[in-house]
C-alpha cells in the first residue's frame, strides 16, 4: 500500500477588501451631521389622503386630539386640544429662525441650538412635559368610559404649518398612554368645531 502524498497548501486570507470596507464606513460616520436630520427637514402632515374615508363615521369620537398653529414672530404657537378642551400650548422656532441659527458661526449655532434643544426637552418630553402628562391623563380618564377603552382609535387633527415635532411628540404621549391606534385627519377638513 502507497502512502498518498498529501500537499499542504498555505492558505492565505486577503485583507484589502476589508480595509478598504472599514475606512468608507469610517468615512461615512465621520461625514455625518452631529445633529438629528429631524430638526432641519421642514415637514408638514399630508395634503391629501389620510383617512378621508373614515371622517364620517369618526365625527363622533370620543377621543380627538386638535393641533392649531399660528405664526408668532419668529416662533410657531401650536394648540393643543383633546376632545375640543385646550390643554396648551407650545412655542418652537419656525423655518426661517431655524434657517438663521444654521447660519450662525460655529459657537453661536452651538449655543441656539443647546437653548433650543433645552426648550424642546421641557415642552415634548412625555416623561416631563405637563402639557404631554395632562394629555396623557385625560386620554386614560375618557378611555375608562368608553367601551373599547384604549383600543378606541385616536383622531388627529394638525394644521398644514404645526412643526413635526410637535406631532412626534403627540403620538409619542399617545403610545406612552398605551393608545396605539392612531389616525390623522387629511389637513383642511376641519371635523371638529372649535
Amino acid at each position: 500500500m502507497q502512502k498518498k502524498k498529501v500537499i499542504h497548501e498555505e492558505l492565505s486570507f486577503n485583507m484589502t477588501p476589508m480595509i478598504d470596507v472599514v475606512f468608507l464606513i469610517l468615512i461615512f460616520f465621520m461625514l455625518m451631521p452631529q445633529k438629528k436630520v429631524e430638526g432641519r427637514l421642514e415637514a408638514n402632515n399630508p395634503s391629501t389622503g389620510g383617512g378621508g374615508e373614515a371622517i364620517d363615521k369618526l365625527k363622533d369620537m370620543e377621543f380627538n386630539i386638535r393641533i392649531k398653529s399660528k405664526n408668532e414672530g419668529d416662533k410657531i404657537l401650536s394648540s393643543l386640544y383633546f376632545n375640543q378642551r385646550l390643554l396648551g400650548q407650545f412655542l418652537s422656532l419656525n423655518s426661517k429662525s431655524i434657517e438663521t441659527i444654521y447660519n450662525l458661526p460655529q459657537d453661536q449655532k452651538s449655543k441656539a441650538l443647546a437653548a433650543e434643544h433645552t426648550s424642546d426637552t421641557k415642552q415634548f418630553n412625555p416623561d416631563h412635559a405637563p402639557i404631554l402628562l395632562n394629555l396623557m391623563r385625560q386620554m386614560e380618564s375618557a378611555s375608562f368610559g368608553s367601551f373599547e377603552g384604549k383600543k378606541t382609535p385616536i383622531l388627529i387633527d394638525a394644521d398644514a404649518n404645526v412643526p413635526f415635532k410637535i406631532v412626534i411628540a403627540i403620538m409619542n404621549a399617545c403610545t406612552g398612554a398605551k393608545f396605539k391606534n392612531m389616525r390623522f385627519i387629511q389637513p383642511g377638513k376641519d371635523i371638529f368645531t372649535m
